[in-house]
């Protein structure tokens, strides 16, 4: 168990190196290796579809990764900032007990891509 919680701190290391603020992720991440990028101050997206992926290397100029050992200064892209924002959804149907729920859409925006190949339109 300690030989795993090393080698975790090691990756997270060798990945901080290059001094990221957003990783996005298409699984999941060690929690322990989520502490650590957390104290780093680096923002962790998880479970991210590899066609969104796709979309967002194209816009920030960053490779998709495969293998933490493969990672090198080019792989990463850059946006001038990112945020997320929710947007309340219109209120559901009577739920049991007279009460109505609403919903809510979290969405992360990246702005200020090198690269001027994409937009949102939200309807």
């Amino acid at each position: 168990l300690e030989q795993e919680r090393e080698h975790l701190r090691l990756s997270v290391a060798r990945i901080l190196q290059y001094r990221p603020t957003l990783i996005i992720v298409g699984q999941t991440v060690a929690r322990n290796a989520q502490e650590l990028l957390l104290q780093a101050g680096v923002t962790l997206v998880l479970k991210v579809k590899h066609s969104l992926m796709k979309h967002i290397s194209r816009l920030t100029g960053a490779d998709i990764v495969q293998n933490l050992a493969d990672i090198r200064p080019d792989n990463f892209g850059t946006c001038q900032r990112f945020y997320v924002r929710s947007f309340k959804l219109a209120e559901n149907a009577q739920q049991g007990q007279g009460k109505t729920a609403s919903k809510a859409k979290t969405l992360l925006f990246l702005d200020g891509c090198p690269y001027k190949a994409g937009c949102s339109i939200i309807l």
